[in-house]
Parts: C-alpha cells; structure tokens; sequence
C-alpha cells in the first residue's frame, strides 16, 4: 500500500542518513517531516539523532514529542542501539510506561484496521505431512479456524513470530482454532523439528505433502507469511512479515471467525 511505501522509504532514508553519520541533517529532516501518520515514528529518529549529537535532553525531549503524537512501540525503543545506554534509568523507565499505555490506547484502533483486510478466496485444497508422517488436508480441518505460518528456521523475522504465535497457540488451545507451522524453503526437516522441540513450540509442526509448492498455492512471496481460514475452507485475512503485536492481532482476528 501507499503507506506501507511511505513507511518503507522513512526507514531507508534513516538508515541512509545514519551510515553516512549527517546527524545535522537528520535533526532538520526529521523535524520538518510532514507526514501526520509517520510523524511520530520519525520523531523517533529525530531522538536518536540528537543522541548521536550527545544532546540528551534533546533526545529525551523528541522522545516524549513521539509519544504525545501516539507512538507506542516499546518494541521498536528498546531494539534501538541508540537508546542502549539509557535502559533502566528512571527517564527511560518513564518513557517505557508512555510507549505501553500509548499501546493500550491504540488497541482499538489497530483492532479495527486488522479486520478492515478482510479477504473473501476459497483456500486451495492442501495436503500436509505432519512429524509422524500421517498426512492431513485443510477439509480434514473444516470447522476449525484455521492458521497457517509459513516459515523456515534461516528466517529471522520467522523466529521473531514464532514466540507470539505460541503464544496466540496456548491461549486458543480450547477453541475451534488449529495453528500449523508450514516449514518451507528449506528441505531439512531435521532443522525444523529441532527448532520446534528446543524452543518448546505448542503449534503443529508440518510440510507439504506431494510434489506441490504450498507457496506457490497461497501467493506467498515472502515469509513469515500468516494465513487465517475460516471454518468454512475460506481464507479471511494474510498477514505478511512481523510486528510486534501479532498475537494480539492473530486473537482479533480468529475471535472475529469464531
């Protein structure tokens, strides 16, 4: 979408900025910038570039500015390298607390635009082999809602998922709800099966069975790639990459088939 690509050239232009070390210039872009829904992730930039200007009370000052715009990642702040230094002092501490409340405040809003993507494409029919090898189709599965990660071990944001995803697993574990790791890409079940009973994952662990490209089947052109069937073999929303939030997004979505 156009804001996914606006988005997408705010992180680049970022990331551009910060390699060539135009800490000045970043201060005057990130200031001027415009964009209502991306001012807050922006003034976020502006912070950390003020930090690379050895201006704390600048940076804390653009942080705080972010939070009043409504941003609410504690996610994206903590996984910053900029910020590093400052966890667990009292003003980060400060800011942590407006970025969850941001969060919790926002939850209706994201909820909302979740099921606005609702999608309406009957599911290809799917056979998939599980660790024991029995095999399983998604009209074996009719009734149930339905997800489907498509992953591989070597994915990093793939692994980023998987801990919400188990997470959305064992707090629907009692619902009509069944959630199927599809591994693919790779062809070394080994790997995948380790990687599941190392991190103690609760999803169903699977592969396609036959001489078919699941990926193919579902227009998966990258992954983590999260598909959720209704109970009626239709597919209803397609999440594609990670954010923070997913398994609060996949219980949205799954209580609106259930």
């Amino acid at each position: 979408s156009q804001a996914d690509l606006l988005e997408e050239h705010l992180y680049r232009y970022a990331m551009a900025l910060e390699y060539a070390g135009a800490w000045m210039e970043a201060v005057r872009y990130f200031t001027a910038y415009d964009n209502e829904d991306l001012k807050p992730l922006a003034t976020v930039f502006l912070g950390a570039a003020h930090q690379h200007l050895d201006d704390e009370d600048a940076m804390f000052g653009a942080l705080e500015s972010a939070l009043a715009l409504g941003f609410d990642s504690a996610m994206e702040l903590e996984g910053m390298s900029e910020f590093e230094s400052y966890h667990g002092t009292e003003r980060w501490d400060v800011i942590m607390a407006a970025a969850k409340e941001n969060r919790q405040k926002n939850a209706p809003k994201r909820r909302a635009e979740a099921l606005a993507n609702r999608m309406d494409i009957v599911a290809p029919e799917l056979a998939m082999k599980k660790i024991d090898d029995s095999v399983v189709t998604l009209a074996d599965l009719e009734g149930q809602v339905v997800v489907i990660d498509f992953w591989a071990t070597w994915c990093g944001p793939c692994r980023m998922a998987m801990p919400e995803i188990d997470e959305f697993t064992e707090k629907y574990a009692d619902k009509d709800v069944t959630v199927i790791s599809l591994n693919v890409w790779e062809n070394v079940p080994e790997k995948a099966k380790k990687f599941m009973t190392d991190n103690e994952y609760d999803m169903h662990l699977m592969w396609a069975d036959g001489d078919v490209n699941p990926t193919d089947m579902f227009e998966v052109t990258g992954i983590p790639t999260l598909v959720v069937i209704d109970k009626d073999g239709v597919i209803r929303f397609k999440e594609v990459g990670y954010e923070e939030g997913l398994a609060e997004k996949l219980g949205w979505l799954a209580d609106d088939l259930l």
